[in-house]
């Protein structure tokens, strides 16, 4: 039977599902879930040890496999514990009712330009909006995608955010889904920066086969040990890992007035400023985006999740024949020399340096623009 045909309202589902395939009817569920939605919640009876498993947080000792493809199209909170004696007979187990709600989140993107795809991502604290130069100059021959990350620029904020709410995990699924949804047929060019490196690369080594390039820059490529770090980034890092960090983040909105306002070589103007504060002007949980990106450095191996596809990314990015187009920005930022010599060993790799500090969007879109232009068509 079509769920669809049971009624011509949402529904709310209330089941007791049996605890022997409990996931296994989720799981199904939730891969067979699509835009016309039957149901306006689940609420769903688990056995408490797999209803913490569904609920548990990232980079705890239950999160895993289930915690993340539940929380793929899900916002899941727990309502109560129930115990054995409430039934009867009584069950050797304790039970656990959870409510599913479904994730209904605008994400925010341009899409302008005809031509082969090239997706942009950004990372922290900015927006698509870093891109606007370079979009400019490519859209005449390429068809130029670049979304807000969930909570960031124009998209929506997540319901009820806390510590680690806006997780790698989250961020992925949410940009995975966008561009499933684009239908693109054509292969596509990957550009990342900042967090937007390792997002862009995870999804290149899950769809190999649909990607013509990466471009890469003043990003995250490979787990960070704390002893090579250097000053001032390794002690400003560590400070915002601390408690000192949600201060200066989440009521100084430091990442948007420090890291990004000061790092541009030409001062940006305020009414560019403007663009970047709209998302994160209210102190508080608006803001958590921007501490929770620092907090998933993966710095000693920390967050071991994050640590694991970073890792991932590096052994893909030294195996894979995809086309590579590495930008070096001078002086740079967030890539030391010892670094990008370890990043030339790449196969099939090309190479462009350009004048920028992090944000070298801003520096330098034009040449960024002609290099990319440069590298799709000689490859």
């Amino acid at each position: 039977i079509s769920e669809n045909k049971l009624s011509p309202n949402k529904l709310t589902v209330f089941g007791n599902l049996p605890y022997n395939i409990s996931t296994e009817i989720l799981t199904k569920w939730i891969i067979n879930l699509n835009s016309d939605l039957w149901f306006d919640k689940l609420i769903l009876l688990f056995q408490k040890e797999v209803a913490n498993r569904i609920i548990s947080d990232y980079n705890t000792s239950n999160y895993g496999r289930l915690s993340i493809i539940s929380r793929w199209k899900f916002n899941i909170k727990k309502a109560f514990d129930i115990n054995p004696n409430c039934f009867f007979p009584k069950p050797k187990i304790k039970s656990t009712l959870l409510i599913f709600t479904h994730k209904n989140k605008k994400i925010a993107y341009v899409d302008v330009g005809t031509g082969d795809p090239i997706i942009f991502f950004h990372g922290n604290p900015s927006s698509s909006y870093l891109y606007r130069n370079i979009i400019k100059n490519l859209n005449s021959g390429y068809r130029c995608i670049a979304a807000d990350m969930i909570g960031m620029g124009d998209s929506d904020k997540l319901d009820n955010p806390g510590h680690m709410t806006y997780t790698f995990d989250t961020h992925f699924e949410y940009l995975s889904e966008l561009i499933k949804s684009l239908n693109l047929n054509e292969k596509i060019t990957l550009v990342g920066q900042d967090w937007g490196g390792p997002l862009s690369i995870k999804w290149a080594r899950e769809n190999s086969d649909k990607v013509r390039g990466i471009c890469y820059f003043e990003t995250v490529i490979a787990p960070i040990k704390s002893e090579e770090m250097q000053e001032p980034l390794k002690s400003l890092f560590m400070m915002l890992r601390s408690e000192k960090g949600d201060k200066k983040v989440l009521e100084e909105n430091f990442f948007v007035e420090k890291m990004l306002g000061t790092d541009p070589i030409t001062p940006l103007s305020e009414e560019t400023m403007a663009v970047y504060r709209k998302p994160f002007l209210n102190p508080g949980e608006d803001r958590r985006p921007t501490l929770d990106w620092p907090r998933q450095i993966p710095i000693d191996k920390e967050p071991k999740h994050v640590h694991e596809e970073v890792k991932k990314n590096l052994s893909f990015m030294m195996e894979t024949e995809i086309p590579k187009l590495l930008i070096i920005a001078e002086p740079g930022r967030l890539m030391p020399k010892p670094l990008i010599e370890f990043c030339r060993k790449f196969k099939n790799q090309s190479e462009a340096t350009v004048k920028g500090n992090h944000f070298v969007q801003e520096d330098s879109p034009d040449e960024i623009s002609e290099n990319i232009d440069n590298w799709l068509k000689s490859i």
